[in-house]
């Protein structure tokens, strides 16, 4: 009855599907929202990286897992561990506009996504996302 959280490989969690085991992808190569995000002038401390918003944009929760298996995959996750988030600010500016990437990849298929499309939807929300107080990131 055990569910599986695939946080380092999707291959393990490709495996753990097939083997009739439910999973939450949240590999590191896609979803580690601690890793840098490429930015110039960024000068925070990350885990590793980087981790770019198209990369994450480009996530498919279920890519590799055989057609009869993919019931299995429950979803994914975005990671953030804090050892090197300090403050409420710097957490906004690790996770923020990355996790409007990562929701629209948890919740359209992949078929139906355009990067540029969400870049040019992605901005208007990113200023409301600065209006609301929060430290966002830039979009690209």
């Amino acid at each position: 009855n055990a569910v599986v959280m695939c946080y380092r490989k999707q291959a393990f969690g490709v495996d753990a599907a097939e083997a009739g085991y439910d999973v939450v992808m949240a590999p590191c190569r896609f979803c580690y929202l601690d890793y840098s995000q490429g930015l110039t002038n960024d000068t925070l401390m990350y885990f590793s990286g980087p981790l770019t918003l198209k990369q994450v944009y480009s996530f498919d929760p279920c890519a590799g897992v055989a057609d009869g298996a993919r019931h299995h995959v429950l979803g994914g996750e975005g990671e953030n561990w804090t050892e090197f988030t300090w403050t409420p600010e710097e957490l906004d500016w690790k996770v923020w506009p990355r996790a409007c990437a990562l929701a629209e990849c948890l919740w359209t298929a992949p078929s139906n996504r355009d990067y540029a499309e969400f870049l040019r939807r992605l901005e208007p929300q990113r200023v409301r996302l600065l209006a609301a107080g929060v430290n966002a990131a830039p979009c690209r």
